[in-house]
């Protein structure tokens, strides 16, 4: 396994990475995530001076565990994601249009999830300027999610210098938020979600002017 901790910054470079054509769904394939939550409180509603800074950090294990059927049709490959002990399941697969995932299982629910429409969640093969529909508006969700290629940055984790290509995620339900992730051919390398400056009122009147950004990064994986 190749143990990896994050030392370096993101550094830019438009011409290192032309596109990426495949995504690593093999059975066997782990990743290790580190998932920071950031909150910065402010002194006023002017939002010029940090005041307090409190970090929340949890560890994601993300492992590809078989492969199965749904729909007694549908070939897909199971990935279990756990945090915290809580152990959910996806259901995907990679075709000719690129990684979709057709299901999910949350623990504690009674049955899987089966999407009307699967979420085409990497475009395959993936270009600089590459755009496409997430999610399709179904069931009690009438919204639809689009991603685009905004970039192509090198994300430096110790010795290792992954070629990414930054996606913006769009998604006008969630407004005040700016979401973002970094694909390379090893798989999901970072996403981000910056949150608007917002200001809190509490039952007793008083306020709180905070901000917050949750960043996923890869620790650690191990691909066959």
């Amino acid at each position: 396994m190749l143990c990896i901790a994050v030392i370096g910054c993101d550094k830019k470079d438009d011409d290192l990475l032309d596109k990426i054509d495949s995504y690593p769904v093999e059975v066997g394939n782990e990743w290790t995530y580190k998932i920071e939550s950031i909150t910065k409180e402010y002194n006023s509603k002017s939002f010029d001076k940090i005041i307090n800074i409190d970090t929340f950090t949890v560890i994601s294990y993300v492992s590809v565990i078989k492969d199965t059927i749904l729909y007694d049709s549908i070939e897909v490959k199971q990935i279990k994601t756990i945090i915290n002990n809580v152990v959910n399941y996806r259901y995907v697969n990679l075709d000719s249009e690129g990684l979709k995932e057709y299901g999910y299982f949350n623990q504690g629910f009674n049955k899987i999830y089966i999407y009307e429409i699967p979420k085409l969640e990497v475009k395959i093969p993936l270009y600089k300027n590459t755009n496409w529909i997430n999610y399709y508006p179904q069931g009690l969700i009438n919204t639809q999610i689009e991603k685009e290629v905004i970039d192509s940055e090198i994300i430096k984790i110790e010795n290792n210098n992954f070629l990414c290509f930054k996606i913006r995620i769009i998604n006008d339900s969630f407004s005040g938020v700016q979401m973002f992730e970094w694909i390379s051919k090893e798989g999901l390398i970072k996403t981000q979600e910056i949150y608007d400056k917002n200001e809190l009122q509490f039952g007793d009147g008083s306020k709180k002017y905070i901000q917050i950004t949750n960043t996923t990064t890869l620790t650690d994986l191990k691909l066959n």
